[in-house]
Formats: C-alpha cells, sequence, structure tokens
C-alpha cells in the first residue's frame, strides 16, 4: 500500500509580461487535481512572484529556502509545481534546490515534467 505523502506545492505569479506561465489559479488546479490522483494531500501551499521583467524576486528565493529548511524537519514528503518553467529560474538553482530536498527525502515532482532527478 503506497503511503498517503504529504504534499507542499508551490505556485508561481508569472511575470506581467509572460503569456506563457499558467496563472496561479492554474497552477492550483493541475497541482490539486494531480495530487488527487495520486491519493496524496496537500499539507501547506507556497506562493512566489516574478518581478514584470521576469527576474525573480526575493519572495520567490525566500519561499525555496523556506521549502529547503520546512524539508530538513520532516514536514512533507513531495514538493509539487505545476511546472519547471513556473519557477523561472536558472536550471543550475533548479538542480541545487531538488538536491538538497533529495538529500532530505523529499520527492521533487512536476504536474509537467513528471518526478524530478
Amino acid at each position: 500500500m503506497q503511503k498517503n505523502k504529504r504534499v507542499r506545492c508551490l505556485y508561481v505569479k508569472p511575470a506581467v509580461n509572460n503569456n506563457e506561465t499558467a496563472s496561479l489559479d492554474s497552477q492550483e488546479a493541475l497541482c490539486h487535481t494531480f495530487t488527487r490522483k495520486q491519493g496524496w494531500s496537500i499539507s501547506s501551499e507556497s506562493y512566489g512572484s516574478l518581478f514584470f521583467d521576469g527576474e525573480v524576486t526575493p519572495n520567490l528565493y525566500q519561499q525555496l529556502i523556506d521549502i529547503c529548511c520546512t524539508a530538513a524537519l520532516s514536514e512533507f514528503d513531495v514538493l509539487l509545481i505545476a511546472s519547471q518553467q513556473c519557477l523561472s529560474i536558472p536550471e543550475e538553482n533548479i538542480k541545487q534546490v531538488v538536491e538538497w530536498l533529495h538529500e532530505n527525502n523529499v520527492e521533487v515532482w512536476s504536474v509537467s515534467e513528471g518526478k524530478l532527478a
């Protein structure tokens, strides 16, 4: 029997001029649907935002730091995002976050891309 995993969702408000990133409502709907299909439960949700020109705001980095800190406390089993594109952060930063979370026994999933390694 699969353990009922506790999920922390991260939603990122898209940049004003970015029509390719899903809205917060769309990201929430995608993550909630995905979580239900997996039989998991959402334990917490976080919100970040981007500047209008696509720059990462301190808010988003703070959310990622908080996620890494709470992972070490075993507060959730899965970090779920709608897609890597929603994060709009450099690939090397995504890899660092994913590696840290894996080291702390947290899986990272994207609704669009599946399980991130």
